[in-house]
């Protein structure tokens, strides 16, 4: 069972022995509030870069000590349960594939895109000279330039054909 309560020397050990983020995950806190913690109450963590260094094998410099504290009672961290499970879970979340979807197919858009630039509503023209699609996709642009709009993206999406 994992500890509920962390005093500032196990933070202290905790810190030169795993990243700032892996140590915040444990806590339930995000790393910068981790960071504002250990300023709060002393206790040095490793430089930016020093994890990439113990990766690389570059020497790093030694940890700097944690001093003592000013009076009896030590601070102590107490672990979030509800807070840890949502980072954790955060953390956990599979990354998904955007979905690829073919907007031109040889020499012809998709229906959906077709839908966007006939259904314009020429009757209500803004005050910039433009109007939106009923249809489709949220477009916003001067009844006189759907030619042009399509082919501009007829020309950006070429290339990933």
């Amino acid at each position: 069972m994992e500890k509920e309560s962390y005093t500032r020397t196990e933070i202290y050990e905790m810190l030169w022995v795993e990243p700032t983020t892996k140590v915040a995950q444990l806590l339930g806190i995000s790393d910068v509030g981790l960071g504002k913690w250990c300023k709060a109450y002393g206790v040095p963590k490793p430089k930016l870069g020093y994890w990439a260094k113990v990766q690389h094998g570059v020497e790093v410099p030694e940890r700097e000590p944690l001093e003592p504290w000013w009076n009896e009672h030590e601070p102590s961290f107490t672990v979030n349960a509800i807070e840890k499970a949502k980072i954790l879970a955060r953390a956990n979340l599979e990354k998904s594939e955007a979905p690829v979807w073919e907007i031109y197919k040889g020499n012809r858009f998709d229906a959906a895109v077709d839908k966007t630039f006939e259904s314009f509503d020429v009757d209500s023209v803004s005050k910039f000279g433009r109007t939106a699609s009923k249809q489709g996709f949220a477009v916003d642009i001067s009844p006189k330039s759907t030619g042009r709009v399509k082919r501009v993206l007829q020309t950006e999406v070429a290339p990933f054909l």
